[in-house]
């Protein structure tokens, strides 16, 4: 049977008060799953018509047979789900409860009958702990200061420092937490810095780069990559190159599929507007990263 991904989330509600010994109320469940009583009640009215509950007006509400077995169903779904973005790739409680909510609606019985013994195998054949220290490694890794930087290089903001005045000045450049900037070049001795933000080119004393802490992101030209999805990070060029890319979408943030890319040979991409061919001195100027490294 087929139900809407909000009700089968009724159903492990009512799975759930019950699992606690508690006998299950129109209040309880919009206050387990944050809706008002009216829509739960609404909620409630088609479960029924789909023989999944038993609710008398202003009654306690109960599951049939056939609303406890898919309620039983869901809760393993979710479990297994839960244990391999929480257990598995150590994502947060916080995040892995809502991820696995969204995915336990959509996992198809096959996916889910493969995911339960890839993590069986996982746990009796890799050693987690090496797993668990590259993911954080890659998807979380140390901050450094921005002045240990080389040119050509991309990072994230995660904090800055120093004293108020230092701390006005960065934060009047843009210079805040979560804002991505490219490395476009230091001084022999690494003072001062040229880096740019949002398309706009700044200067930072080695003093200034020190106080500001980031994490690198691996970046490459897009001609140096193989086929795949990237996103746009970066742009090196003049005016007269952004306008000419501009034209062709691909702009910060925006995603390019590379289709085919020989060395030395103009590089085969799908963009929003289609299917193009850019050169390889065009490509060499844009500066992408794996699609899935984006965050």
């Amino acid at each position: 049977m087929t139900i809407h991904p909000n009700l089968e989330n009724y159903l492990r509600a009512i799975w759930q008060i019950q699992g606690k010994g508690q006998v299950v109320r129109v209040k309880d469940m919009a206050r387990t799953l944050g809706l008002k009583n009216g829509t739960v009640v609404s909620g409630l009215k088609t479960l029924a018509q789909k023989g999944l509950v038993v609710h008398e007006h202003y009654g306690h509400v109960d599951l049939t047979s056939q609303g406890k077995l898919a309620a039983l169903q869901l809760t393993h779904r979710h479990e297994v789900l839960y244990d391999f973005l929480a257990g598995l790739l150590h994502i947060p409680p916080e995040v892995a409860e809502p991820d696995a909510c969204a995915m336990e609606h959509y996992i198809s019985p096959e996916g889910l009958h493969r995911l339960i013994h890839f993590i069986e195998y996982l746990r009796e054949n890799v050693d987690l702990g090496q797993v668990h220290a590259f993911l954080k490694d890659k998807v979380d890794p140390p901050a450094e200061p921005l002045s240990g930087l080389a040119a050509g290089e991309f990072a994230v903001v995660v904090q800055t420092g120093g004293d108020r005045g230092l701390q006005r000045r960065l934060l009047d450049l843009g210079l805040v937490g979560g804002t991505e900037i490219f490395v476009e070049g230091t001084a022999p001795l690494g003072d001062p810095m040229e880096i740019v933000r949002a398309g706009i080119h700044l200067t930072l004393r080695r003093k200034e780069a020190q106080a500001v802490l980031v994490r690198k992101r691996e970046v490459h030209s897009l001609a140096e990559v193989g086929p795949g999805l990237f996103h746009v990070v970066y742009l090196k060029g003049e005016k007269a190159f952004l306008r000419d890319v501009e034209k062709l979408g691909l702009m910060p943030g925006q995603v390019v599929e590379v289709l085919s890319a020989d060395p030395g040979s103009p590089i085969h991409a799908r963009l929003a507007g289609g299917p193009t061919i850019l050169s390889i001195d065009l490509a060499r100027r844009i500066y992408v990263q794996p699609y899935h490294d984006k965050g």
